[in-house]
């Protein structure tokens, strides 16, 4: 059991913030490995969302100028049949 008693000496001879001090810079540099990488990932998904905030905006122009031609396409018929409609009125009073 003398071994066992050595072993115990040796860790209270260590100075604990020697050991927290070598802990403390490799939990530093892993620290800011994972920020690095993190803001890498960051970077990376707002260029996606900008990208797709762009085709949003595009398919959102287009959704208005669709609208726009067919509210304009509806306007046309509907003065159409009206027109045809006055029309058959016409005719059928010549008609009488």
């Amino acid at each position: 059991m003398a071994d066992g008693d050595e072993m115990d000496e040796r860790k209270e001879d260590k100075d604990p913030s020697e050991t927290y001090s070598s802990n403390g810079d490799e939990n530093t540099s892993d620290i800011e490995s994972i920020v690095d990488e993190c803001s890498q990932e960051y970077g990376a998904l707002n260029k996606t969302l900008d990208q797709l905030d762009a085709c949003l905006n595009t398919l959102e122009e287009r959704n208005d100028d669709l609208l726009s031609k067919v509210k304009a396409l509806l306007a046309d018929s509907r003065q159409t049949r009206e027109e045809l409609q006055q029309e058959r009125l016409e005719k059928q009073s010549k008609a009488e």
